[in-house]
C-alpha cells in the first residue's frame, strides 16, 4: 500500500510541474505576442527559441527581456 501511494505522489508532483511549464510557456508565448518593441521577425525567433530550448528558452527570454513581470 505504502508503494502504491508513493507511485500516485509521484505522478501527482511530475503532473503538476508539468502543468507549470505549460503555464509558463504560454504566459511567456502571450508575453511575447503583446510586447509592441519587438518586431515580426523577434517574436519569430523568440517563440522558436522557447519551443526549441523549453525551459532554457524562457530562462533565457525572462533574463534578456528586461521585463520583470506585471
Amino acid at each position: 500500500m505504502a508503494a502504491l501511494l508513493a507511485y500516485e505522489f509521484g505522478t501527482v508532483l511530475v503532473a503538476a510541474a508539468v502543468v507549470a511549464w505549460i503555464a509558463l510557456w504560454v504566459a511567456g508565448a502571450i508575453d511575447i505576442f503583446r510586447r509592441r518593441d519587438l518586431t515580426s521577425g523577434s517574436k519569430a525567433g523568440w517563440l522558436i527559441i522557447i519551443l526549441l530550448l523549453p525551459l532554457v528558452g524562457l530562462f533565457v527570454y525572462y533574463g534578456f527581456s528586461g521585463r520583470t513581470g506585471r
